[in-house]
Order: structure tokens, then sequence, then C-alpha cells
């Protein structure tokens, strides 16, 4: 049952996105878009398909890759400053490097070693956006914006699963299946941040102030 509302809930961005942002999105925006699909077509997946259940380690370490690329990506665009961008390049080399050296992507073992390394990246840079966007400034500004919120999602889904990844590959599936439920918790609970966050965007093109108009006395309508 919770793991169908967790399938349930990973609909819910892909639902709000294609409502309040399709047509509007950034580009940040678009590849986490990309990001929530990904992950709902692997969640899809190991539901419903046989033969995903019976390779769900193999799955799951591709999924681990694809959700890399995607993410690193995501925060490369969200991260202005040049140091952390050409940190961003160094540790997606040093990431690939290791991921094929001690590729593990088979139905007997879960690539625990990658997907720590991977959660350790991603906690790293969701630290640096936060302070980044926390940084006191000259003028008052809304920090909760949309990518704020996305990056408060990842964070919470890698807190809460972080244990259970570093140790997954010590388990059996059954002991795996049996642990699983506080992934389905941390990944409802992400789903709705990131589907408020996508809402939130649409709410923030359509409050956005116009443009200040310049009165040209040399037109007789601007008079």
């Amino acid at each position: 049952m919770l793991q169908k509302i967790s399938l349930l809930s990973s609909l819910l961005p892909i639902i709000f996105f294609v409502i309040f942002c399709f047509k509007k999105a950034t580009r940040e925006l678009w590849v986490f878009f990309i990001v929530t699909l990904a992950s709902c077509i692997f969640d899809i997946l190991l539901t419903m398909s046989k033969w995903a259940f019976e390779n769900i380690f193999l799955l799951w370490n591709l999924s681990t890759l694809v959700l890399y690329v995607l993410l690193i990506y995501f925060f490369y665009l969200i991260i202005k400053q040049n140091v952390i961008r050409i940190i961003i390049i160094l540790l997606s080399i040093f990431y690939f490097i290791l991921f094929f050296l001690y590729d593990k992507s088979n139905t007997e073992q879960f690539n625990s070693l990658m997907n720590t390394i991977g959660y350790v990246i991603y906690l790293i840079l969701s630290l640096c956006y936060l302070i980044i966007a926390l940084k006191p400034t000259s003028e008052p500004t809304n920090i909760f914006t949309p990518i704020f919120l996305i990056v408060l999602g990842l964070l919470i889904s890698i807190a809460s699963t972080f244990f259970l990844f570093i140790i997954a590959s010590r388990l059996s599936k059954e002991e795996v299946h049996q642990y699983w439920s506080l992934n389905y918790y941390s990944n409802i609970v992400s789903n709705i941040i990131f589907s408020i966050a996508f809402f939130k965007s649409r709410n923030k093109r359509k409050n956005q102030p116009p443009e200040n108009h310049l009165v040209d006395f040399t037109i007789p309508n601007d008079r």
C-alpha cells in the first residue's frame, strides 16, 4: 500500500509541472522535471515489471547513474559561482572514473559505494546553494523560491535515506524490501515539496511586477 502511495506521489510533480510550468519554465526547472520524470519511470518499472523486480539491483545501479547526470547538471545551472562550477566538473570526472572502475551493475548487488559518493556530492552542493541563498543582501528578498524548495526537498530525501543506501549492498533482497518503507516515506514528502515548488514557480511568474514604462514627452500618447 505504501509503495503505491509513493508511486502516486511521484506523479504529482510531473502533473504540476505540466499544468503550471510547461510553457514558461526556466532551464533549471526543465532539468529537474526530467529528474522527476526519470525517477517516476524507474518506480513504475519496479512496481509493474516482473523483469525489473527480478533485476532490481541492475535497475537501481542504472538509475543511480542517470539521476546523477541530471542532478549534477541541475546544480551546475543553479550555482553561478565559477569556482564551484569547476569543482562540480572535477567531482563528476572523479565520479565517472570510479563508477566504471567499480561498476557492479548486475542483479546480485547494489552499487552502494557509488550511490553514497553521489549522495555526498548532492549534500555538499545543496549546502553550498543554501549558504549562497541565505547570504544577507542589501535588499530584502524572498528566499523561498522554487529552486530553494527543490533543494530543500533534495536535502530531506538525502537525510532520510543516506544510511539506508550505505548498508543496502549488505542486505539481501528480502531485507531491502523490509527496510525500504523509509524510502517510500521520503519520496512522498519530497514529491509534495517538489510539487509546491512547481506551483510556486507559476505564481511567481503570474505575480511578477510589470516593467517600468518610461514616459517620452515627445510622443503625444505619453503625455
